[in-house]
């Protein structure tokens, strides 16, 4: 059956900044992928580029979609067929890995083949352990009086674990707040975003643990990516002195240490694993190339004796998150997850339909169809800023 595909570049502004130690954001840039079959029958997906994570920026994952698309939707007749035909393009890939080409693509070819099926797409992954998920909240840097008002509605919410940006000078200020606004049982890990060297890294670990903080994600700096044709080599930057210097750290800290950035393919993974150097994995589908691939590298972090948690992009939309919350349902083992910011943080909302976020962070985990979601498409075409349509 005849696929075609539309390829969008969009921004989404937001309602407030979000920032951290390697940017600050005021809008989402996605690229948006809609697959149609020859029956009308539609499926959708998203991908959040960011040059500092995957080395992808939205103009590489246009170029990159049409490379995979026409591989890919030739083997979407079901979806072990599918399945199998990205595993084997992935791992013969040459080059800078295009996670986020890849997971749009996945994205929207899933769904699509379930909604023919009038499954959800959680079945695509496997059994369905969970129907509702308890989320946990994100704390961007920022003035005073903002993290104030952050604090202050997650109060009102009822979230109980909690990720807080660090690299500033003000981190321990902040983090005194949040535990007077919050109280001494709410559960919080930080993350650095790569921004200490070694020793800087291991003061400040020391200084976090006595507040009673459980986890560090991306605490150390690693060297400058390579301009490539296409995008950043970020997987080039992951060498052995990257992974030496984590484990390095890792000895010597009273508290767990995440890879974020430091795990983005399966082979990234599997360097971290040799050495040793991260105790969790942070899980996001963006990065890792969709739902297929990440299902992949969850197993192989498992059988190498490391926790995982399901993250989000800032900003990414209601389709990335309900692919998230969908993921999460199926990996019932997740320390934690996160998402569903788009509610809060977006200007405009490009889609219908999907379960809601309610008090104390809990979700209901969707049982339609597919990912169970609509375009508005006045909406869509209103924050586009590109679009492609490969036949």
């Amino acid at each position: 059956m005849k696929i075609t595909l539309e390829v969008r570049h969009i921004f989404i502004p937001f309602r407030f900044s979000y920032g951290h130690a390697k940017a600050s954001h005021r809008g989402v840039e996605s690229i948006i992928c809609s697959a149609r079959d020859e029956n009308g029958a539609l499926g959708i997906g998203e991908a959040v580029p960011r040059h500092y994570v995957t080395g992808e920026q939205c103009g590489s994952v246009m170029a990159d979609v049409i490379r995979i698309f026409p591989v890919l939707a030739e083997a979407a007749t079901t979806i072990g067929s599918l399945r199998a035909k990205l595993l084997e393009l992935a791992d013969s890939w040459e080059g800078p890995f295009p996670s986020c080409a890849f997971c749009v693509v996945d994205l929207a070819l899933v769904d699509l083949l379930t909604r023919q099926t009038g499954v959800p797409f959680h079945s695509a992954l496997g059994p369905q352990q969970l129907r509702t998920l308890s989320y946990s909240g994100s704390i961007g840097m920022g003035k005073k009086w903002f993290l104030h008002a952050q604090l202050l509605a997650y109060r009102a919410i009822g979230l109980k674990s909690f990720k807080l940006k660090v690299g500033s000078d003000h981190d321990m200020e902040s983090l005194r707040a949040v535990r007077k606004t919050l109280g001494d049982d709410v559960r919080i890990f930080v993350d650095a975003n790569g921004a200490w060297d070694r020793e800087t890294a291991i003061r400040r670990i020391e200084e976090l643990h006595t507040l009673g903080i459980w986890a560090i994600e991306e605490p150390l700096k690693r060297r400058a990516p390579q301009q490539t044709k296409q995008q950043l080599d970020c997987e080039e930057t992951l060498d052995e002195t990257h992974f030496i210097n984590n484990a390095w750290l890792r000895e010597r800290s009273p508290i767990a240490l995440i890879a974020d950035e430091s795990v983005i393919s399966r082979r990234s993974l599997q360097m971290a694993v040799e050495h040793r150097a991260f105790d969790v994995v942070d899980i996001r589908l963006s990065k890792l190339g969709g739902g297929l691939l990440a299902a992949s590298i969850v197993k192989q972090a498992l059988d190498a004796g490391m926790q995982y948690y399901i993250g989000a992009m800032v900003g990414e939309t209601a389709i990335l998150a309900t692919a998230g919350s969908q993921f999460g349902s199926v990996f019932s083992d997740h320390i934690l997850i996160q998402g569903y910011s788009h509610g809060a943080l977006h200007r405009r909302q490009i889609t219908t339909g999907g379960p809601r976020l309610q008090l104390g962070g809990r979700l209901p985990v969707g049982q339609s169809p597919g990912l169970g979601i609509s375009l508005k498409p006045g909406a869509l075409d209103h924050v586009t800023r590109k679009k492609d349509l490969l036949e």
